[in-house]
């Protein structure tokens, strides 16, 4: 009975691990037989039931099934152990997959610490159930080789080539125990350090002996636990000493421990504390978490130092056992003595709250909760140690009122969680739809797309889909006759901006909505004794506001998207204030104590409670119609509000500081012109203070002329006291919304200034508020145009609750050019075009009025400090800079052209002029800048024409060169050069450049003259001295010899067989010339019989000049060409009807010889036979004598020759060529195909010029061409145009040299040059050089 009391398996779990239950049931039917053996148990039917029974309900029910299908076959009495655990291993089988099973063996990699052997063991297994076949032994070899731990051990496997299993084994063992013999032999060197352990916990435990698996606490390395190797020494990782940064442990979560923790460590395990409780039942804090695919209830314990799993729950996560790696670390539950038994550790994919990590667990044999220990509930997003951090929802909206007497529904801690919703995201107002009305003169204007810089290419596309996402947006589908531009300001954090649009144009033609504003005094009469007030701001307000179908239109854009359009209402547009005030207004129209008041929502109340119920309507009241908040500007229940320049408080309405801190912060004059810029500001306020003329006479005797400057009491005390006197609230007066608005502004070299004055019913203007600011560093580098224009800009922000939404104002200032820079419709500087694109919501018109009269102007000089961040400077910057980056050509960087623009005399001219207005105006860049001075601005040593880069002389060719090509012609390569840089004379250059390229001027079908003038051939004194020969052919294998007299017209014919010979030539002409004579002058083409010696010969043989026309110029022998198109028409004529051609041939030259001819008069026939030829035509006489006087005939020949060539020039265009000797030409190109250039690349050379023809030459070759057969070009490639006398200028510099602003003149009178006209400011083209080319490819 002995062996009756062996502990039988444990029950068989078919869900622990379903995809490897066959594997599992093999192994526990061999561990159950082996049982039944060593329990002596024999009876068959004993076995089955014992089989049963330990298995468990889950196979007992499967067996069940199994036994009632097999009902017909298998009898329950011949049934057996085997036959049973045989069907149950059949049904399990079926649940196998051979897919997942080799995952999984895939997956099974070599534990940290684990031996070879137990890895091979753990690898055999795994391969029980994939099916391998031949291929087990390689593929575990495979993955031996692959998934090893030792990087050693992998390059020595991989170094024997086709290595067996049995070989990498007997290899990875014997590195294995090399390794653990090193360590051994270590250890022993470094001395008997096993004495030093001491008991972490302070209890007595037995240590057992050192594995391989273990890793020593001070050195890291595995085979013994502790070393001297270390010590003295401080590990970089936490910075304590004794130990090196690969055996620290101050990764792991060790904060709250059960007991003290040394500085070293000391013993081989690590203690845990989890000082929660670990009854399963308490779910009081429990999260569910995804772990390993299945949901587990976790507990977030804050005091865990580790994470804790229990063996049970491993089992349900679907975690294999195997897959446990041994941990030393002992795991203590809150108030316990005892660790709790670990089975092991394993890491573990672990989802919660949305955040997904490999979390280490302690698996623990004990049934408990699982729990999450402070460092991964902090990673994963599930715990916050110490107190949160103030974040967008909450800035602003934490009262410090005392409401906890009120109702709980009326306190600000539950309004604000109710209401939570309204301070998140962008809504859109229900019930509202804005529509655009326009003006019957509208023009829709269309801009074409703007470039958007390839650095910013990607947040614009990211912002413009977020406001597709966010319905701010749409895309436009079909046509839209207004297309505004887009406008891209980088913002201050790195890769963020704001796109706005250039509304200007859509502006102009509005009809502006008029919605009256409540006054000052409206307002405030209401909140008289209140003591609680709140300001909210509504998020992105115009954002809120939709904008009708009909009207999106108007708010068209271009973008990298293409088209889009805004479906609601945005900042820039006219009326956007208006409506908005329309809106709000009628909002929270007939709520109690709330007021919407210049883009804010005021609440106000006497009693905390009245405040709070106030703000709940209110609250509800913005819920109903989907408007909402932003939580960052919003200030709930405080002592006082500040709007209109105005300080709301129990104490009443008081002036903000700031609205007299420009005047507060006046320092004292140092000289007489200060003193005269400050009693400029006292006259503009000299109506409202008494006896100013009395307090003000010490500073006016320091003004006159011979006064020795001298401050003493007495200048200072009226300085104090006219101070005092002009911020006084009997000098200030209140803003009136129906009096006429003034802002004056100044810019002085250092500062800005700005008064916001309003014309008063009686026609004095009386100051509202004062304001000044002093420049900074950047902005004093500034061009005194953008100091200017930024005056406008900073007090248009400064007053701009005054000023947005007033129908129109006066901007008042002494810089002329700010009037049209500022106009709609101007194309500014790109930094003066940011300033205006900010202001574009409010309606001024700029008037200019001299410094002398400008009470702004004191301001200026006295400014107030500058703010510590001045983000509209840092915008600013940021927006030239993105300018300048677009406008520089991808292959020319922005340093390359700073240090080009450093050496270019003529741009450091401009910008020492623009900084002082002092200009050097000695070479012709310098005054065609200083035409265009307030287009200019500068930034980092660049100077900037609007959007254009304003290139160095030395790049210049460059640049064209960029430009060129593709070879784009004169306007194309003009228009490219256009869209980013600038220089003077640039169109000129351009034409030059282009008019050089040999490549263009070969590709091109324009010759140097389209037609020359016609040149008539003077008639012969007399019948047959002048003949003109050509061929005429060939027609059906023959050549016509055609010979026409230039006296008479008469034209002979010879056929001639195929050959033109000059043989047959000479023949003809002796028969001619036999029946004829011989003429004084024959004229030819260039044909081989012609150009023949034998042909020469011969005619000089009969004294007969010869005349050869230009080549490829058959004009020069036309009387030929004529005859030649009147005998082509009549053969083919004859061809086509069929008869006999040369029949017709000569029925043609009977006609024609006897028809008289249009320019002489008179038959061919008749001028040179003297009478008239018998003809079919009937006649009284035959062979009449013909009266021909030459003088009439040459009368008639003279006529209709003027005649032609009037007729022939005019529709041709022809015109006298320009060519004269030394020009470089191309010759065009003959017999060219399809793809073959109009013109020869090489250009020849003009030696000789006669009429219009030309000798050209080129090396040794020679040859005649007539003007229209080619094409003149420059020698070498133009430079800009500019003074011959400042050649070299902006070259000669050197980068490294010093430069700077020029010194001023002895005459600071030297009057400043107009903007020349284009004409006159055009000069003689220079060449470039050689040496120009080089420096600009070294640059």
């Amino acid at each position: 009975m002995a062996l009756l009391q062996l502990q039988p398996p444990s029950a068989f779990s078919i869900s622990a691990d379903p995809h490897t239950v066959s594997k599992r049931w093999t192994e526990w039917a061999t561990t159950l037989k082996r049982f039944l053996a060593a329990s002596g148990i024999s009876d068959d039917a004993q076995k089955q039931e014992i089989l049963l029974y330990t298995a468990g309900k889950e196979v007992a029910d499967i067996f069940k099934e199994i036994s009632q299908t097999r009902l017909a076959t298998d009898q329950p009495e011949q049934q057996t152990l085997d036959s049973l655990i045989a069907a149950l291993t059949q049904h399990f089988q079926g649940r196998d997959n051979v897919v997942f099973t080799r995952y999984q063996f895939r997956q099974c990699t070599q534990l940290d610490g684990e031996g070879i052997d137990s890895w091979y063991n753990r690898l055999c297994n795994a391969a029980e159930a994939c099916q391998f076949g031949e291929l087990r032994q390689s593929l575990i070899r495979d993955q031996i080789v692959a998934c090893c731990r030792s990087e050693s051990l992998r390059k020595r496997l991989l170094n024997v080539p086709n290595i067996s299993l049995p070989e990498a084994l007997q290899l990875a063992r014997t590195n294995e125990a090399a390794s653990q013999q090193a360590a051994i032999m270590e250890r022993s060197a470094a001395g008997p350090a096993e004495e030093v352990h001491a008991a972490r916990d302070k209890r007595p435990t037995r240590r057992p002996p050192a594995s391989p698996a273990d890793k020593c606490l001070r050195c890291g390395e595995p085979g013994h636990r502790t070393c001297n190797r270390a010590q003295g020494k401080r590990c970089s990782n936490c910075g304590k000493l004794h130990h090196l940064a690969k055996a620290c442990l101050s990764g792991r979560a060790r904060i709250n421990m059960a007991e003290p923790e040394p500085e070293e460590p000391a013993v081989a395990h690590l203690a845990e504390a989890v000082f929660s409780s670990l009854d399963p039942s308490r779910t009081s804090a429990t999260f569910k978490a995804v772990i390993n695919g299945a949901n587990v209830p976790v507990l977030i314990d804050s005091g865990a130092s580790c994470n804790v799993l229990s063996q049970r729950t491993l089992h349900l996560t679907g975690a294999p056992e195997r897959a446990l790696q041994p941990t030393h670390t002992r795991v203590y539950p809150l108030g316990a003595a005892r660790p709790l038994t670990p089975a092991g550790q394993i890491t573990l994919h672990t989802k919660i709250n949305g955040n997904s990590e490999r979390v280490r667990f302690i698996v623990i044999r004990e049934d408990c909760i699982t729990i999450l220990g402070r460092e991964t509930s902090t990673q994963m997003g599930m715990l916050r140690v110490g107190p949160q951090a103030e974040t967008a929802l909450t800035a602003g909206l934490t009262p410090t009122v005392n409401d906890l007497h009120l109702p709980q529904d009326l306190r600000l801690s539950s309004i604000m969680k109710e209401f939570s919703d309204r301070f998140q995201g962008i809504g859109c107002i229900k019930g509202v739809s804005v529509s655009i009305q326009l003006k019957e003169e509208a023009v829709p204007v269309c801009h074409p797309p703007s470039r958007v810089p390839v650095h910013l290419r990607t947040a614009v596309e990211k912002e413009l889909k977020g406001q597709l996402a966010a319905g701010i947006l749409e895309r436009v589908t079909g046509p839209s006759a207004w297309s505004s531009r887009m406008v891209v300001v980088p913002k201050a954090s790195p890769g963020e901006i704001r796109i706005t649009q250039d509304l200007r144009d859509v502006n102009k033609y509005v009809i502006p909505e008029k919605q009256p504003i409540p006054t000052f005094e409206e307002v405030t009469d209401e909140m008289a004794g209140s003591t609680y007030f709140s300001e909210l701001d509504v998020a992105k307000a115009f954002h809120q506001i939709e904008v009708s179908e009909e009207s999106r239109q108007l708010l068209t854009f271009s973008t990298p998207l293409g088209l889009l359009r805004l479906k609601r209402l945005c900042m820039g547009f006219t009326s956007a204030s208006e409506i908005l005030q329309r809106v709000m207004t009628s909002i929270l129209s007939g709520l109690r104590g709330v007021r919407w008041v210049h883009d804010d929502i005021i609440i106000f109340a006497s009693t905390i409670k009245e405040h709070n119920e106030r703000l709940r309507n209110c609250l509800d009241r913005l819920r109903q119609h989907n408007v909402t908040l932003n939580p960052r500007k919003c200030r709930i229940a405080t002592q006082q509000a500040d709007f209109l320049a105005m300080r709301l408080s129990a104490a009443g309405i008081q002036p903000t500081e700031e609205k007299l801190e420009a005047v507060a912060d006046f320092k004292r004059p140092e000289n007489a012109t200060e003193v005269r810029s400050f009693l400029g500001l006292v006259t503009f306020v000299a109506r409202f203070i008494p006896n100013l003329a009395d307090k003000a006479r010490p500073l006016r005797e320091l003004t006159k002329k011979n006064v020795k400057w001298s401050w003493g009491p007495q200048q200072a005390s009226a300085f104090q006291t006219i101070k005092q006197s002009i911020a006084h609230s009997t000098t200030l007066a209140f803003f009136n919304k129906n009096c006429e608005t003034r802002l004056i502004v100044d810019a002085s070299p250092t500062g800005l200034g700005a008064i916001l004055a309003q014309v008063q019913p009686g026609g004095l203007t009386r100051p509202i508020a004062y304001a000044s600011r002093s420049l900074s560093d950047t902005e004093q580098r500034y061009s005194q145009t953008e100091r200017e224009a930024l005056a406008v800009k900073f007090g248009c922000l400064k007053f701009h609750h005054y000023l947005s939404g007033c129908p129109k104002f006066k901007v008042i200032t002494d810089h002329k050019p700010l009037v049209s820079l500022l106009s709609p419709g101007s194309r500014p500087p790109p930094r003066i075009e940011r300033m205006a694109l900010r202001l574009q919501d409010l309606h001024f018109e700029v008037i200019y009025q001299p410094g002398a009269d400008n009470p702004a102007d004191v301001l200026s000089r006295q400014p107030r400090p500058t703010p510590p961040k001045n983000e509209g400077e840092d915008l600013d910057t940021a927006y030239i800079a993105m300018t300048a980056q677009a406008a520089a050509p991808n292959s020319i960087s922005l340093d390359t052209i700073k240090v080009a623009a450093a050496g270019d005399k003529a741009i450091q001219a401009a910008v020492s002029g623009l900084r002082s207005h002092r200009w050097q105006l000695d070479s012709h860049d310098t005054r065609s800048l200083h035409g265009l001075r307030h287009e200019l601005s500068q930034h980092d040593g660049l100077l900037l024409k609007g959007h254009q880069i304003v290139v160095p002389a030395i790049l210049r060719y460059r640049c064209l060169q960029l430009a060129h090509q593709g070879h784009l012609g004169v306007q194309k390569t003009l228009a490219r050069l256009q869209t980013k840089v600038w220089w003077p004379s640039m169109r000129a250059s351009v034409e030059n450049f282009v008019n050089s390229c040999l490549s263009c001027k070969a590709c091109t079908n324009t010759a140097e003259l389209k037609a020359a003038p016609l040149q008539p051939t003077e008639l012969p004194q007399g019948p047959w001295l002048e003949l003109g020969l050509d061929f005429l052919g060939p027609i059906r294998g023959h050549m016509l010899l055609v010979c026409t007299d230039y006296f008479s017209r008469f034209p002979l014919v010879q056929t001639m067989s195929g050959s033109t010979a000059a043989a047959p030539v000479i023949r003809t002409l002796r028969q001619w010339f036999s029946t004829f004579g011989q003429p004084v002058k024959i004229t030819t083409d260039n044909g081989p019989p012609f150009s023949s010696a034998e042909f020469n010969a011969f005619l000089r043989s009969q004294g007969v000049h010869h005349h050869r026309t230009t080549p490829l110029h058959p004009q020069a022998n036309g009387l030929v060409e004529r005859c030649n198109r009147g005998l082509n028409k009549a053969i083919r004529a004859a061809i086509l009807e069929g008869s006999d051609w040369q029949a017709a041939l000569d029925d043609y030259l009977a006609a024609y010889r006897r028809t008289p001819h249009a320019a002489t008069g008179m038959a061919p026939a008749d001028l040179l036979f003297g009478r008239q030829l018998n003809d079919t035509i009937p006649s009284l006489r035959h062979s009449r004598p013909v009266d021909a006087r030459r003088q009439t005939v040459r009368g008639h020949d003279s006529r209709a020759k003027e005649r032609m060539k009037a007729f022939a020039d005019s529709k041709r265009g022809a015109t006298d060529h320009q060519i004269t000797v030394g020009d470089l030409v191309l010759r065009r190109l003959t017999n060219r195909s399809k793809t073959d250039p109009f013109f020869e690349a090489s250009p020849w050379t003009v030696t000789e010029v006669r009429g219009n023809t030309l000798q050209l030459q080129r090396a040794c070759q020679r040859c005649s061409r007539h003007t229209t057969h080619v094409k003149r070009v420059s020698q070498a490639a133009d430079e800009w145009p500019g003074d011959p006398g400042e050649r070299d200028s902006g070259q000669d510099s050197r980068p490294d040299e010093p430069t700077g602003p020029p010194e001023p003149t002895g005459n600071q009178d030297v009057p400043l040059a107009n903007r020349p006209h284009p004409r006159q400011a055009k000069e003689t083209p220079k060449r470039y050089e050689e040496d120009d080319r080089r420096k600009a490819l070294d640059i």
